[in-house]
């Protein structure tokens, strides 16, 4: 499954050579439905993950997902969510870094990765302009759900226990 970005989309047909109709795009883009289409892919719309029945019927039922879900009102982690229950293997999300962020929300999504195969946190921020993360550091969540979690996972900056003293001093 791809989410969201449509360039993943193509990297994976014209790189990887994956069959496109192998691939299943989730978007909120009219004019990316209609390219997905034309490549041969098939298209959702992004609100399916939302639908428990939907989520029910595709558990596990897609080997990889990718994708750089939208960033407003915590939708990044609604979405990797969703993209556990729904992939059988690995995900691979970019979106904001939850270990910089110390209310309830963050530290109770940081307890899930940690027990849904969390390997690595990898900050991506130097790729994103300033414009588009407003300040906020970005990161590469990859799972592996077929792997127990990496215990060091959540440290900030290869600091063992650095994000759980963080957690620890400033949750509110």
């Amino acid at each position: 499954a791809v989410l969201f970005n449509i360039e993943f989309v193509f990297t994976l047909i014209h790189v990887y050579g994956i069959d496109a109709s192998n691939i299943t795009f989730f978007g909120d883009c009219d004019v990316k439905k209609q390219l997905i289409q034309k490549y041969g892919c098939k298209y959702e719309d992004y609100s399916v993950l939302f639908n428990e029945e939907f989520v029910k019927m595709n558990k596990k039922k897609f080997t990889h997902t990718v994708g750089n879900p939208p960033y407003y009102h915590g939708m990044w982690r609604k979405i990797i969510m969703k993209s556990i229950e729904i992939t059988e293997h690995t995900v691979s999300i970019i979106s904001p870094d939850d270990r910089y962020d110390f209310g309830p929300i963050a530290k109770n999504n940081l307890e899930y990765y940690e027990a849904n195969g969390i390997q690595t946190i990898e900050d991506v921020t130097h790729h994103f302009p300033k414009e588009i993360n407003a300040g906020v550091p970005l990161c590469k969540y990859h799972f592996d759900l077929q792997k127990e979690s990496n215990p060091g996972a959540i440290n900030i900056n290869g600091e063992a226990g650095k994000h759980r003293e963080l957690l620890h001093k400033y949750s509110v």
